[in-house]
């Protein structure tokens, strides 16, 4: 079986490299993912492992994949009917590397807080711009006296909120989807909002952390989020952008200047992006939470599972 990975950016474990060639012919092509870098590799490969972009017309043209891996922990971009119906018709497995990176972000989403919280990030954008920033500006309600509400409680959520309870700092979580045994789980360390409304209008921050999915595109909008927030709330979103509405973010944000916004990710059209970038309240990385050196062996780890499933005739990890 030969296994074709394409990107300068994948790590390997040597027990996982070692893994990995001794139960396939393996390749590893340390080029950035082009589509002619992609199609090359495809063209001698069984299997092809990248972080770059794959389309329908990639997986037809080259129909005699076993199966393409991504490199995502994300299935969003590979769920339309277009990139399925493509798979189906060329007998390919499309999978993708789940939890890979629930340390990392959770662990990122918590300094984001921290860094709200402690209105470090106001502070020194206002040092840097040379701007006044006095007492009142800096004063600040500490954590233990706050609420922190999570929206999604997969397993990023539950990692902060479980970190949070530690810390004894108040926590609250809506989930669309509530699962018994789960929520069960995690009642000793966290509170269950009822409604998506009682956990906005109680909350001093709010962690957004659920996937991005047909449900819940533009999931957080005006009528069901924005409408009950506090005046000053500081709003975290490590998970995918388009769970908020972009014009109902823009609006809120914009006109409640005691508010802050902190986002790994935008991704909404470039007109939207860099309105909210240019507002004084907007914090914006690019797309780094995911982004240790744990969450990238943890990757390649899930990409021999995902190899060896395949060889033994009942993959995992694909997408449906």
């Amino acid at each position: 079986m030969k296994v074709v990975a394409v990107g300068g950016y994948i790590f390997f474990k040597k027990e996982t490299y070692a893994r990995l060639t001794k139960v396939s012919d393996f390749m590893h092509i340390k080029e950035e993912p082009s589509e002619k870098v992609l199609g090359d590799a495809a063209k001698q490969a069984d299997i092809v492992v990248t972080y770059g972009k794959i389309t329908p017309s990639f997986i037809k043209k080259y129909r005699h994949l076993k199966a393409i891996i991504v490199l995502s922990t994300g299935k969003e971009d590979l769920e339309s009917a277009e990139m399925l119906n493509a798979a189906s018709d060329s007998d390919t497995l499309l999978m993708y590397t789940p939890k890979y990176s629930t340390q990392s972000v959770a662990e990122y989403t918590l300094a984001a807080l921290f860094s709200l919280q402690s209105k470090i990030l106001l502070a020194t954008r206002a040092s840097f711009l040379d701007q006044s920033f006095g007492v009142l500006d800096s004063q600040r309600v500490c954590l233990t006296n706050s609420t922190v509400g999570i929206v999604g409680l997969g397993h990023i959520g539950a990692y902060v909120a479980n970190i949070l309870s530690k810390l004894d700092i108040n926590t609250l979580a809506y989930t669309k989807h509530p699962d018994g045994k789960k929520l069960d789980d995690y009642r000793g360390f966290l509170t269950f909002s009822p409604t998506l409304e009682h956990l906005s209008s109680n909350s001093n921050f709010v962690v957004v952390t659920c996937s991005l999915n047909p449900e819940t595109v533009a999931f957080l909008n005006k009528t069901s989020f924005f409408d009950h927030l506090k005046a000053d709330v500081g709003l975290i979103n490590t998970a995918r952008g388009r769970i908020f509405n972009p014009d109902d973010l823009y609006k809120f944000i914009s006109e409640k200047k005691k508010s802050c916004l902190f986002v790994d990710v935008l991704d909404f059209d470039l007109e939207t992006n860099n309105k909210l970038r240019q507002l004084p309240n907007v914090f914006v990385t690019p797309h780094i939470a995911f982004n240790s050196l744990e969450s990238l062996y943890n990757c390649t780890d899930v990409v021999v599972e995902d190899i060896g499933s395949i060889l033994a005739g009942k993959p995992i990890n694909i997408v449906k």
